[in-house]
């Protein structure tokens, strides 16, 4: 029983300043990260299906394997320069534009 008793004060403690911050960045950015999060896994999931590695996509990029590792992450605001660039380099739409904003987005 002590045991539960000294995990769940472990788990009830304050929060010490690195960790609320970190809180704090992702609430503030929770909706980005879960759409970075979400596009990596595609990446992962295309990469498999291609049988590359992260080595290969970095080639073709021309960065490093640490850069992909870090795009892989899912904690990454990616600018669309950089979707290009990966589109490009597997092959394959990462992102789908809705015709109604093309068009709301071009007048």
């Amino acid at each position: 029983m002590k045991v539960n008793v000294d995990k769940l004060k472990e788990i009830a403690r304050p929060r010490n300043e690195e960790e609320q911050k970190e809180a704090d960045f992702r609430r503030e950015n929770r909706e980005w990260l879960q759409i970075s999060g979400r596009l990596a896994l595609k990446i992962r999931k295309i990469l498999r299906e291609k049988g590359m590695s992260q080595v290969e996509l970095a080639q073709r990029l021309g960065v490093t394997p640490a850069q992909v590792s870090k795009l892989l992450s899912g904690k990454v605001n990616f600018e669309l320069s950089t979707l290009i660039k990966l589109q490009n380099a597997l092959g394959q739409k990462l992102v789908y534009l809705e015709d109604e904003a093309l068009a709301l987005s071009a007048s």
